[in-house]
């Protein structure tokens, strides 16, 4: 290997190391933000007096109440009643 491919090498080299830089900084600046909206979402949750790991479940309960409360609310109005009557 003569003196221009050694240098022509090293320069790739430099161009590869880099680009390695850069991605790592750029890896390590979207951890951050990351990092701090994941601290965001547990502080909320925590005010909503849940934790990641309950926010699953509890939205489940929650969803579960509304369905039960759209069929008692369903079945208190005189549906049948209003079809009847041609209004509906």
């Amino acid at each position: 290997m003569n003196r221009e491919e050694r240098i022509q090498k090293i320069n790739e080299i430099e161009k590869v190391l880099k680009v390695t830089e850069d991605l790592r900084t750029e890896a390590i600046t979207k951890k951050k933000m990351y990092e701090e909206q994941l601290a965001k979402t547990e502080n909320a949750l925590k005010e909503l007096g849940t934790t990641p790991e309950e926010a699953e479940k509890k939205i489940e309960e929650l969803k579960k109440e509304i369905e039960e409360g759209i069929k008692a609310i369903n079945e208190a109005l005189p549906v049948e009643l209003l079809k009847k009557w041609g209004r509906i």
